[in-house]
């Protein structure tokens, strides 16, 4: 069936599915006008324009004037709200600034389309992917562009499609073979979203010392605003580091308790809820026993493994192990995953595709299914078992 489909055909039904439906017809047209995007439910206002005028009015208390009664607090680095002072300035009446951003959120996916269509032309992706069927740029966009979890970024007016614009950039100078500009745009897609801080241990993979420092390098460069920041308020980084412990363990609190209360991709979240114990603890315990395990293996076998696994195998690592990951973020990781969802790379690869599929395409699952973890589990451990169980050969796409 899917064959008869024409793959430009898919994106453009996508598009207009994207446009018309996900962002006027729910977001602009339903949310808007039922008042269910007033200041009490929306991240947007109670965390990022709360977050920019204490940060216009006294950057040291960006992470201490913080309170947990709705658990929605500011943590991501200072300099982010940069990018938000000029809707901070538009006014709030009937969501105007909302409005604007959500539109720019809507420019941002746009863009991240135009760089699937980019990273289709690069000669190592046409190597890699063969004869796929379905490895064409309108599969890979439409695909993308048809999640339903987009009605929650533009409704919440929240970062994580400007952090997922950042990662693909970064994944096309990565294939292109040009590290030090996919490190920079990683460093600043922790702007927006720092649980992308994961797929910056690629650094230890860099091909040689020299390049490594460069990559290095060029990581801290665009970091720029924020150390500085950091070195002119004393306290902002201990308050910064102290509030994203405090935050994880209150999340963790709240994740799954019933039926239609959401839940979280997190294992370590579901560990502390079984157990009754610390967030932090089960964090530490789940990062103690899968970082060597991966780094081990990307390591000594990711001759074995295709790009795009050795970026999934990251982002399935921050998706279990980091404090609250939750229905939206799936965003960060949606425009890697579509590319790793139309390689055909075996029968038991298709099937763990298949299972991260639910949680990426289906808001039902976050809000009724408390075990979504074991649903980012079965994929990583699918890719290192192909990692270790092929025998060795030299991989297409692979450079040391």
């Amino acid at each position: 069936m899917m064959d008869r489909i024409d793959p430009k055909h898919f994106f453009i039904f996508s598009l207009v599915i994207h446009v018309v439906v996900y962002w006027f017809v729910i977001f602009f047209m339903y949310l808007r006008e039922s008042g269910l995007l007033n200041h009490y439910y929306v991240d947007f206002y109670t965390v990022y324009m709360k977050a920019t005028e204490t940060f216009l009015r006294d950057p040291d208390l960006l992470y201490t004037e913080v309170e947990f009664s709705n658990v929605l607090v500011y943590r991501n680095l200072p300099a982010c709200l940069l990018y938000f002072i000029p809707f901070f300035l538009l006014s709030s009446e009937g969501n105007l600034n909302l409005i604007v951003y959500s539109s720019f959120t809507l420019m941002w996916n746009i863009l991240i389309c135009i760089m699937i269509r980019k990273i289709s032309r690069l000669d190592r992706w046409k190597k890699l992917v063969r004869h796929s069927r379905f490895a064409n740029a309108w599969w890979i966009m439409g695909i993308y562009m048809l999640s339903p979890l987009h009605v929650g970024e533009y409704a919440l007016g929240q970062t994580n499609t400007i952090a997922g614009f950042f990662i693909i950039i970064a994944l096309y100078f990565y294939l292109d073979g040009k590290e030090h500009y996919a490190f920079s745009c990683l460093s600043i897609s922790l702007y927006f979203k720092i649980s992308g801080l994961f797929l910056l241990f690629l650094l230890f993979f860099s091909k040689d010392v020299k390049q490594f420092f460069t990559n290095l390098f060029y990581t801290i460069l665009v970091q720029g605003p924020n150390i500085m920041l950091f070195l002119t308020c004393s306290t902002m980084l201990s308050h910064f580091v102290t509030l994203n412990f405090q935050a994880g363990d209150e999340y963790a609190m709240i994740a799954y308790r019933g039926w239609g209360t959401g839940s979280t991709g997190t294992l370590a979240v579901l560990l502390t809820q079984v157990f009754g114990i610390s967030s932090i603890v089960t964090t530490i315990i789940m990062l103690a026993a899968l970082i060597p395990v991966i780094l081990y293996t990307l390591r000594r076998r990711r001759h074995n493994m295709n790009v795009f696994e050795m970026w999934m195998l990251l982002i399935l690592l921050f998706v279990i192990s980091i404090p609250a990951f939750y229905l939206v973020h799936v965003l960060l990781y949606l425009g890697t995953y579509s590319f790793w969802l139309v390689l055909d790379d075996g029968q038991l690869s298709k099937m763990s595709k298949i299972i991260l599929g639910i949680p990426t395409f289906s808001i039902f699952f976050w809000y009724y299914f408390p075990f979504i973890p074991f649903l980012y589990m079965f994929p990583l451990f699918t890719i290192l078992k192909r990692a270790w169980g092929k025998r060795d050969e030299a991989r297409d796409d692979h450079t040391d």
